[in-house]
């Protein structure tokens, strides 16, 4: 909680003004400090039925059902069922009149109830969370690797590569990505960046002429940017 202070403040963003809270998964990683910033705020938490039946973090619950939008202001958010070893992880699809941004990350594989929503994005958050060779080689236990491997695990650089791919070519204009969720131990930046490269090329798609790529860090903010 500390930590999310910090850099909320560092990009001018006071946390406790924030109303609303959206959660894909019930992991601690994505959960952590939700019961301080409650206690503390009037925020509402929102998350799948199953998310919150495996949290004891938050006693006001507002329930998303996958593929029906709740509407913030100006902003509609659809909730896409994903593939991931939790009670009922979600996606996210961030639209307004005018512009589209897709938030999948957690997922071991590319979910066919997805599909639909790849069409004319402006952004995209995707997962690239581990090289494939690397993961193989590396330190990790079989039974974790076996499970990041599989459908119910993470996507690779190579699988990221192939839905932007596909992104690329239902969008009118280049779209901006960033990756995120990389290993500390199966990934590095620069070879995420290579990976999917390789990977959109491949599929005949030109990184920086369609589609622009940067890579989500977990030690710091990324810059505010407006699509």
């Amino acid at each position: 909680m500390r930590e999310l202070t910090k850099r909320s403040q560092a990009m001018g963003i006071d946390l406790f003004e924030v109303t609303d809270c959206i959660i894909t998964h019930e992991h601690i990683d994505h959960i952590k400090g939700i019961k301080t910033l409650v206690k503390h705020s009037d925020l509402k938490v929102w998350a799948a039925e199953k998310t919150f039946e495996a949290m004891e973090e938050v006693e006001q619950k507002n329930v998303l059902i996958p593929h029906q939008p709740v509407v913030f202001g100006e902003t509609k958010i659809t909730p896409i069922p994903i593939s991931h070893d939790a009670k009922s992880p979600l996606g996210f699809l961030v639209e307004d009149e005018n512009k589209k941004a897709l938030v999948l990350t957690d997922t071991g594989k590319r979910p066919e109830s997805v599909d639909k929503y790849l069409v004319d994005l402006d952004l995209v958050i995707l997962e690239a969370n581990h090289n494939l060779k690397m993961l193989q080689t590396g330190p990790y236990p079989f039974l974790l690797k076996k499970r990041i491997m599989s459908n119910y695990g993470h996507l690779s650089n190579q699988d990221s590569g192939a839905i932007l791919a596909d992104i690329v070519q239902k969008s009118i204009k280049p779209p901006l990505c960033f990756l995120a969720h990389l290993s500390e131990e199966n990934n590095r930046p620069q070879i995420a960046l290579l990976d999917v490269g390789q990977a959109l090329k491949e599929k005949g798609v030109l990184p920086g002429r369609d589609i622009s790529l940067q890579v989500a860090s977990q030690y710091k903010p990324s810059k505010l940017i407006s699509i």
